[in-house]
């Protein structure tokens, strides 16, 4: 240990003394041994000075001080992978103890190799592999070097995008679904791009181009970094048994070991991904993005284009500013890349190449880490992946939040070969294909989700003087937009509904004339990079705007006239911000390629705010606003964000995508009117008792696709979008046949299964009129028989799904029947010519062969040789080809009708190339009509599952009455969410009654009889129901079983309970629990005063409020002087059905005496006298309870 420490002092002295090195970053994960094993330098030897890989004429931004700390070595010492080599014992035979501590004079003659250097050391094979095949194997060239050769013009160099040969990541492709991901790959389909990938400094060219003679013998070996580094693939060496030839002593593995350890120690290295989790080696690792970085300055000091960095006013994330420094410089390919991303920025751009996408620079990196795609070659980062993965990989980073645009290519290299010789001469050839950006996905704005819930672009600018807003959204799967505006209040609780029933995936928001909260509530709901802030306040479009910009595009043929309803309205609102948020929401679309497909469906609707006082949607539907769905966890609960225990999972029984989205809708608005009510209660009756109508749409709606989704999709196949002309190596055509079909065939069936009903129509327009009105062609259900009819006629579906392309019946297609009808004529020509020589030369055997790889010269008339020899050759003859006993000939005759039958041929082909955009644009006309139908269907299918919730066990039908004096009696009923967990048995029923009825109207004389076990109020009974109890009581449970069990019946559905009458609630406000704000800087406190004043603002007397402990947010005076005051108000000036449950013991001995305002309950609990122990009874009982709470 004292021989140990003497040399480390003494090699730290040396290594002070010496001069300073650098380490490249080639050797930067070497450690240098020398004061341990360098053997002495031969005196007698001449040698000749040459650079060590440790040149201090290497990138001294890469020198690290702590690895120049130990003593010089000539044999580098590889780390990375535990003790992967070591010096052979000829190389060293002294050991660390004896060896006396080199000079500088000494080190420095160890840099100077013998002029005969001796042959390289070969890495130590497995001690588990046989000796024959060791022997076997190179020792430089463990596996296949594949090493990217030098870019040379005309040629692309071989890329490969596999981290290793090894079988364990050949089964991990398998696995993932991708057959092509880990392939070398040479794009011969491809253009001649240079790579992609950006070109080595200068100074690291100049060693790269150093002659191999003037290299360290040393640094051939295999396991030096060096070679590593060239070479990816090759096997890591592992450490010589004790028998082999280069086995070194236990005494120098320990110390070899040792020393490793204290450098790690000293200079620990940054570990990412060392190996993968199939056990395959791991690409780099330097860390999460495999120790590259961007190679280019422009992208390390980003600005956008107008020349703003990140946080300087105006920046503009989407664009980038692409400017070149004096050494550096883009091949045509790299040109043509980042004058597409420079557009882009904000985007991953997939950059096809050939039949495969590839990635680079900071996108290249983004993947590596996401995606664990491996690294292509040694230089920037690059990486890529087949195009069959597409959709996977897509699907994937639009899922993280990313947004993803898609470059393909719009030519072939023949193509390309072709535009070039039409070129002038002396005008420069361009060298790489024409590509541009045909695609572009984001969470909110993807056409091919497959989610079943809607996901929204929400488009929201602001008027903060007036207190407007105006909004857009559109649901980019269906093609469908909303937009209007309304008064907002402070507090913004109309954006705050809008968000809470939309949950939209990706914002807009007018920044020049927004304001702070409403930006700060939008950026609480989406994530960071999905909203988009617009300072240009031009986006967002006026009156003028809109029909210049409509009119340019021509979204909508015949001008202003044209124009949506819905659009026409907001145009002639003052000021028009719907219509701002409008274009913004079109010039979004715009920019992400979807607007000529999405917005010439004229699909649209006007948006009237449920909670808008006023309004005619607050008139007509119950108001849910953003704190009621969140509190009674209509959609989302509290515990996950997520839909289990939710109302929404109770009721949604449905079969289809569409039919759930549409009962979303329903329940974030139930109808108020009775008569709406009462109509759907009907159609939810007849569909309970007539088995048959369950029978027939049930087993149909399971089996549709997502029809709603799928009409916007082969809308846009329609349209001339860039991505329809599209180089592809793969059958694009025949998966967009294929979804055409699956929509034709999906309403055909929803179209029989109507057709069978039609016997049950009679029964059902006496039960449920609006239920046989659904069921009837031409009213509720459109009449799609004879569209269908008409698309039978022209091509056969299951001809064309098996082959994959449309082949028109007779009479559909003019052009087609004309290329066929002179196909069929030369046929006949040659048959009969056929017949003539078979006659002629009196040999049946005689036929037209045709050869299968080409097709320029069909129809060869085939011979024997036998016939010939016996009746001769005749002078018309022409051979063609032969085979043994046969030969091939063609006449003038033959050659005439081949050449029809060729251009017939052509002439078919290039007709069945627009049959298939004929077939989309004729589905496409007729849009509305299938529009219809699938809203047909989903109003079916939300029935469905409203009345398989109402046969459950327990449930009955509610029954409404108009009062002068609102009320709500419910005998025995259950909080649904808790008997949807626990079961019917194991809940305990409860009596809920609130108000009085003063004068009945009954809903009908079948509400009546459904009614009959209904509770009758006592009279007298208070409109408020002060209610206290225990906490873990039920107090909670009870107050959301009211508003649920109104929502509920609003629905039309049977609610758990065994009678319930009410008058109808025009809104439901709730005021649960405690919760801050911080984003918006608001406290506990705050929120609740907040939200109490939005209550005592626009409730009715017709609305139905529950507060729970309010006061909790401040002192207890504070909060129980609150809460008295906000009682007080309730009582003498709104005068609506209330619950009102809290801990203050004073404010309930106020209340002990029965008065006809406030009406005092209890959540009932028992304590044993004797262990103080409580028993929760939950059950709900009059009277203060004794005081416990």
């Amino acid at each position: 240990e004292a021989s140990h420490a003497t040399e480390s002092m003494s090699t730290k002295a040396a290594a002070a003394a010496a001069p300073k090195k650098t380490i490249s970053k080639q050797g930067a994960g070497q450690l240098s041994l020398r004061g341990f094993f360098a053997p002495k330098p031969a005196a007698s030897t001449p040698s000749t000075k040459t650079e060590s890989p440790l040149s201090p004429e290497t990138d001294p931004k890469t020198t690290r001080p702590e690895a120049a700390a130990p003593a010089k070595t000539d044999t580098p010492l590889k780390l990375d992978k535990g003790l992967a080599a070591a010096p052979s014992p000829e190389a060293n035979t002294s050991t660390p103890s004896t060896q006396p501590v080199a000079t500088d004079q000494e080190m420095d003659a160890a840099d100077e190799p013998a002029a005969k250097p001796a042959a390289p050391a070969k890495p130590a094979a497995p001690a588990s592999e046989p000796a024959t095949k060791r022997a076997a194997a190179p020792a430089d060239k463990p596996f296949k070097k594949r090493a990217a050769p030098a870019a040379q013009p005309g040629k692309r160099r071989p890329v490969c995008i596999a981290e290793s040969e090894s079988e364990g990541d050949e089964e991990e492709e398998e696995k993932s679904g991708s057959d092509e991901d880990e392939e070398d790959y040479e794009d011969e389909d491809s253009d001649e791009d240079a790579p992609l990938s950006a070109k080595p400094p200068a100074k690291k060219q100049a060693v790269a181009k150093k002659p191999a003679a003037a290299k360290k013998p040393a640094a051939k070996s295999p396991a030096s970094k060096q070679d590593a580094s060239k070479n990816p693939f090759a096997a890591t060496p592992t450490a010589a048994s004790a028998g082999s030839s280069s086995a070194v002593g236990s005494d120098h593995a320990a110390e070899i070991l040792a020393a490793a350890c204290t450098a790690n120690t000293a200079n620990p290295r940054k570990v990412g991904r060392s190996a993968r989790e199939d056990g395959g080696p791991a690409a780099e690792d330097e860390g999460p993005d495999g120790g590259k970085t961007v190679s280019y300055g422009f992208l390390r000091d980003k600005q956008d284009a107008q020349g703003r960095r990140s946080g300087e006013e105006g920046f503009d994330k989407s664009t980038l500013l692409v400017k070149l420094r004096k050494d550096e410089r883009f091949t045509p390919g790299q040109q043509q890349y980042w004058d597409i991303k420079k557009g882009y920025a904000d985007m991953v751009v997939f950059f096809k190449m050939g039949k495969f996408y590839e990635l680079f620079e900071e996108d290249a990196l983004l993947c590596h880490r996401e995606l664990d795609l491996a690294f292509m070659g040694k230089g920037a980062p690059h990486v890529g992946f087949p195009e069959s993965s597409l959709r996977k990989y897509s699907d994937k980073l639009v899922a993280m939040g990313h947004k993803v645009g898609v470059v393909e290519q719009m030519e072939t290299p023949a193509e390309l070969e072709e535009r070039n010789k039409l070129r002038p001469k002396g005008q420069k050839k361009e060298s790489a294909v024409r590509r541009e950006m045909c695609e572009v996905r984001t969470l909110g704005t993807n056409p091919e989700s497959e989610k079943a819930q809607a996901t929204y672009l929400l488009s929201v600018t602001e008027d903060p003087e007036r207190g407007l807003l105006g909004v857009c959204f559109v649901d980019a799967a269906t093609g469908h937009f909303t937009l209007g505006q309304c008064s907002d209040d402070p507090q913004k609780n109309c954006l705050r509904t809008l968000l809470a029933q939309l949950r939209p995936s990706e914002v807009i928001f007018d920044q020049s004339r927004g304001s702070r909260e409403s930006y700060l509530l939008l950026r609480r709901s989406v994530q960071e990079n999905l909203l988009s802030t617009v300072s240009d306040a031009t986006q967002f479009w006026g009156a003028d705007d809109a029909a210049r910009e409509l009119g340019k595009e021509d979204y909508f043929k015949g001008g202003e006239d044209a124009w949506p309803a819905p659009l026409r309205e907001a145009a002639a609102m003052k000021p028009p911000l719907a219509l701002g948020a409008y274009g913004a929401c079109v010039g979004y679309l715009k920019r992400l390629l979807l607007d000529k497909q999405l917005v010439p469906l004229g699909s649209m609707a006007k948006w009237q705010p449920t909670d808008e006082i006023g309004s005619l949607a607050a008139d007509g539907h119950v108001v849910l606003d953003s704190k009621a769905l969140n509190n009674l966890e209509v959609f989302e609960n509290t515990f996950d964000r997520g839909s289990a225990g939710t109302l929404f999972e109770i009721l949604n029984h449905t079969c289809s995508a569409f039919g759930a989205r549409l009962l979303r809708e329903w329940l974030c608005a139930p109808p108020r009117r009775i008569e709406d009510i009462e109509a759907r209660q009907q159609s939810i009756a007849a569909v309970m008792e007539h088995s048959e109508v369950r029978d027939v749409l049930r087993p149909v709606l399971k089996k549709l696709p997502d029809l709603e989704r799928l009409l916007a999709r082969v809308h846009g196949f329609a349209g001339k979008q860039a991505k329809n002309s599209a180089t592809h190596y793969e059958d694009i055509g025949k998966a967009k046949l294929g979804c055409f079909i699956k929509v034709l065939e999906g309403f055909e069936m929803l179209d029989g299964a109507v057709q069978k009903l039609k016997p049950q129509l009679g029964e059902l327009k006496k039960a449920a009129p609006r239920l046989a009105q659904s069921l009837t062609h031409g009213e509720g259900f459109p009449d799609l028989s004879s569209a269908l009819a008409h698309f039978r006629e022209c091509f056969d579906w299951s001809l064309a799904s098996k082959e994959g392309r449309v082949v028109p019946k007779p009479g559909a297609d003019t052009e087609y029947d004309a290329a066929d009808k002179k196909i069929k004529a030369a046929v006949a020509e040659l048959k009969r010519i056929e017949r003539h020589w078979q006659a002629e030369l009196r040999d049946q055997s005689i036929c037209f062969w045709t050869p299968q790889l080409q097709t320029t010269e069909p129809f060869q008339l085939a011979v024997s040789e036998e016939t010939l020899r016996k009746r001769g050759t005749p002078e018309e003859f022409e051979m063609k080809s032969s085979k043994k006993g046969t030969k091939r000939f063609w006449t003038e005759e033959i050659e005439e009708q081949v050449a029809v039958y060729i251009e017939g041929k052509a002439e078919q082909e290039r007709a069945l190339g627009g049959v298939a955009s004929k077939l989309f644009g004729d589905f496409s006309s007729r849009f509305a009509l299938w529009r219809n139908g699938v809203g047909a269907a989903a109003e079916l299918d939300c029935l469905l599952s409203l009345a398989a919730v109402s046969a459950a066990p327990h449930m009955c039908r509610p029954t409404f009455a108009m009062s002068e004096t609102p009320f709500l009696a419910i005998t025995a009923g259950v909080n649904p969410c808790v008997q949807h967990s626990l079961g019917s048995k194991d809940c305990i029923p409860n009596d809920i009654s609130i108000g009085t009825e003063t004068s009945t109207e009954a809903g009908g004389a079948e509400a009546g009889a459904e009614a009959g076990a209904e509770a009758d109020a006592p009279a007298g009974q208070p409109p408020l129901l002060l209610v206290t109890g225990p906490n873990m009581g039920g107090k909670s449970t009870l107050l959301r079983q009211a508003c649920l069990t109104v929502l509920m019946a609003h629905l039309g559905c049977w609610v758990p309970a065994e009678a319930c009458r009410l008058s109808p609630v025009d809104r439901v406000f709730t005021r649960v629990g405690a919760n801050d704000a911080i984003m918006a800087g608001l406290s506990t406190f705050r929120v609740e005063l907040e939200e109490t004043a939005l209550i005592l603002r626009h409730a009715t007397r017709h609305s139905l409020v529950i507060l729970d402990e309010l006061g909790r947010g401040t002192a207890t005076f504070d909060g129980m002087a609150i809460a008295d005051a906000v009682l007080r108000e309730l009582v003498s000036a709104t005068k609506c059905r209330a619950l009102f449950a809290t801990h203050y013991h004073a404010l309930t001995r106020e209340h002990e005496r029965p008065n006809p305002h406030v009406g005092l309950y209890h959540m009932a609990c028992a304590i044993d006298d004797a262990t103080r122990a409580v028993t929760f009874l939950y059950k709900f009982a009059a009277g203060g309870g004794g005081g416990a709470g």
